[in-house]
């Protein structure tokens, strides 16, 4: 309470009751601050400060959250009330949801969620016991709730604490830790039973005698280090904490990559070579492969592809449009709702498609047996893949009956399949059950030819000739060779290349929606990226590369290139060569790396204000750079000058920013810090 030593902290953990970039990332969502709490400017820079913080100590990268991810949070403003969140973006390392109310005792409360969201990948992250292992030790939140007391008298000074006051900063740190895992995360319980912390760290940090904790573990023990410690369960009025040597040691026990301290723990793998039972999917469309062993894989929600590997498997595709395969081995496909695919494999496979309109792809693997145990003849189909059948006339001429209810279709390979059906004298299949398929593409030629791929992950290449290459769908491969080329990838993420050598004149490439990896190698080429997050490299020649909408990594490798970012937060290189640069709307990077032979890039719309910055490619201070003025003609304005930015000690000019004189900043990147050269 205010006017005594000390204000709460304490509480317990908020704990569920179930289960490479360059820095940690922390957002925050203010969205259940109902209080209007964080209306209050101060409190809202307070609190990502201390987000801030956290970032700068810790070096771990996890794994995005993808959008349409679904889990349930604590509200940060009513912690009795559950919140069902679906996100509309992905989440970049952590999420924080932020509010305040009446705590009637404690100053914060903090916590992790995420327990409720479907599939392993996040049990994995977080789970008190990880298919009977026991609990996470490499531990990874992917969100969690801060709230703070609106009755406290609170400071909001970054500058530091005030007599009388609850330092806002160092609660928010504390709750923030909690999040993170201090106190609460599952191997807690075995780490710091006794309540004595004995991980590594903490050993190495207390000489071999631990960090002791308060009775419940949430905390480390109140007055520990003379009353230094982040965790400790209290705060002094007036006082400000940081994390200590000793809540890092911590952190670093439970999986945290901390500098100066040892990482520990390991991720639990999803899939393994043995027997593993069960793998759940996520609500959304997952790639499964449960490589060697006697699987069972469970797609949940979402259109999800799952690979049985060896062994004898079974495949559960549930609701969303399935592609079910078991590979070798004999596996059991079961669809689920949804329009789903079911492949056959070497060996004796039983499918049943279930509810939707599913396709049963059969393939000559020169043997092995498909049991078609539901076929609907409504609406059900087969898809037979390079089965040597010339007509599907053919493939109904070749039904024979040993049952009857059912059908045997043999392919000249060995490959059996038997449709499961009603008792009758004759099949109820016609050929409108079949549909045929080729998988042998067209090849190149030294002519000017046209190749065009199927919705598969297709290989097409071009040779010599000015060629047309069409990959459509699926992640395609599209090499355009010598000539003046045209290469367009369609849906998917398709890996692009012009040509590689003199030969190659000018390929115009397209990329379509997927995340894509262009190389125009040799010639004067444009390259467009369009939707996706793509790679371009403009290669050998005068190029313009246009990375369209997302974020992309644009380089425009050798001579003079012309480089649009485009929508998006991109990152752009022009490489060697006096390059000609457009970032377009978002936060883009333009990279230099600082020696002459990269040539002086011009960037025409740097703009600090949506967060461009300036990416020097070695270690410098704000020290290093010269910061020049002139006009020059036809550049931009005429009534505003252009920057120019020049390392000091090489005298290597590296941007020269078109129009920069309109500019209050000047943001350059290097070594991992970003200061402002007009600051």
């Amino acid at each position: 309470m205010l006017g005594h030593r000390r204000a709460g902290f304490a509480h317990q953990p908020d704990r569920s009751d179930k289960e490479a970039k360059m820095s940690f990332n922390i957002t925050i969502d203010y969205r259940f601050d109902t209080s209007g709490f964080f209306d209050n400017p101060d409190a809202r820079a307070a609190l990502e400060a201390a987000a801030d913080a956290w970032e700068a100590l810790i070096q771990d990268e996890f794994d995005d959250v993808p959008t349409g991810t679904v889990f349930t949070i604590a509200n940060p403003s009513d912690r009795n009330q559950t919140v069902s969140i679906t996100l509309d973006a992905p989440i970049d390392d952590l999420l924080l949801f932020a509010g305040a109310y009446a705590l009637n005792g404690p100053l914060g409360l903090g916590g992790y969620n995420g327990s409720s969201a479907d599939g392993d990948i996040y049990k994995a992250r977080l789970s008190s016991d990880f298919r009977g292992t026991g609990p996470v030790t490499d531990f990874e939140p992917f969100v969690g709730t801060v709230s703070f007391d609106t009755a406290a008298t609170w400071n909001f000074d970054l500058a530091g604490p005030v007599s009388g006051k609850n330092d806002f900063y160092s609660v928010a740190l504390h709750e923030i830790a909690h999040v993170l895992g201090i106190g609460s995360a599952p191997i807690f319980d075995s780490i710091g039973a006794g309540a004595l912390f004995n991980g590594p760290n903490a050993l190495a940090v207390t000489n071999g005698v631990g960090i002791p904790l308060e009775g419940d573990i949430s905390h480390i023990q109140e007055d520990y280090a003379s009353d230094a410690t982040l965790m400790d369960p209290r705060l002094t009025t007036g006082s400000r904490t940081v994390p200590t040597t000793y809540d890092l040691a911590i952190l670093a026990d439970i999986g945290y990559e901390i500098a100066g301290y040892t990482k520990q723990g390991s991720t639990p793998e999803i899939v393994t070579t043995g027997d593993d039972i069960t793998v759940f999917g996520t609500n959304l469309g997952d790639l499964i492969d449960g490589l060697a062993g006697n699987d069972q894989i469970q797609g949940d929600a979402g259109s999800d592809t799952l690979l049985g590997g060896s062994g004898n498997d079974t495949l559960f595709g549930q609701t969303g449009d399935d592609s079910l395969s078991g590979n070798a081995g004999d596996d059991m496909l079961i669809g689920g709702s949804g329009n789903d695919t079911l492949l056959n494999s070497l060996g004796t496979d039983t499918l049943f498609g279930q509810d939707g309109a599913d396709v049963f792809e059969i393939r000559a693997f020169g043997g092995g047996k498909a049991n078609l145990s539901d076929f609907d003849l409504a609406q059900d189909k087969i898809r037979f893949v390079d089965s040597g059948f010339a007509s599907k006339q053919a493939v109904l001429q070749s039904v024979t009956k040993n049952f009857t209810n059912v059908s045997t279709i043999t392919l000249s390979d060995g490959t059996r399949v038997d449709v499961f059906h009603n008792n009758q004298s004759g099949t109820p299949l016609t050929v409108d059950h079949f549909e045929l398929v080729s998988t042998a593409l067209p090849q190149g030629t030294a002519g000017n030819d046209r190749l065009e791929g199927t919705d598969q992950n297709d290989t097409l290449e071009g040779l010599e000739g000015n060629d047309t290459l069409l990959g459509l769908g699926g992640d395609d491969s599209l090499l355009g060779g010598d000539g003046a080329d045209t290469l367009n990838g369609g849906d998917g993420n398709d890996t692009i290349r012009g040509g590689s050598t003199e030969a190659d004149i000018r390929d115009i490439v397209f990329g379509g929606a997927g995340n894509d990896l262009i190389d125009g190698g040799y010639g004067n080429d444009e390259l467009r990226g369009d939707a996706g997050d793509d790679s371009i490299e403009g290669g050998y020649g005068v190029d313009t590369v246009i990375g369209g909408d997302g974020n992309d990594v644009l380089t425009g490798s050798a001579w003079s290139d012309l480089i649009f970012g485009g929508n998006g937060n991109d990152f752009i290189n022009g490489g060697f060569g006096f390059d000609r640069v457009n970032g377009g709307a978002g936060a883009d990077k333009f990279f230099h790396t600082g020696n002459a032979g990269h040539g002086s890039d011009w960037i025409q719309d740097y703009d600090a204000a949506q967060g461009d910055v300036l990416f020097y490619g070695a270690a410098a201070t704000k020290s290093d750079f010269l910061v020049q003025r002139a006009t020059t003609t036809s550049a931009g304005s005429n009534t505003v000058q252009e920057v120019f930015i020049t390392h000091k000690t090489t005298g290597v000019l590296l941007w020269a920013l078109v129009d920069g004189d309109a500019q209050t900043s000047l943001n350059v990147q290097a070594a991992g810090q970003v200061f402002d050269l007009l600051a």
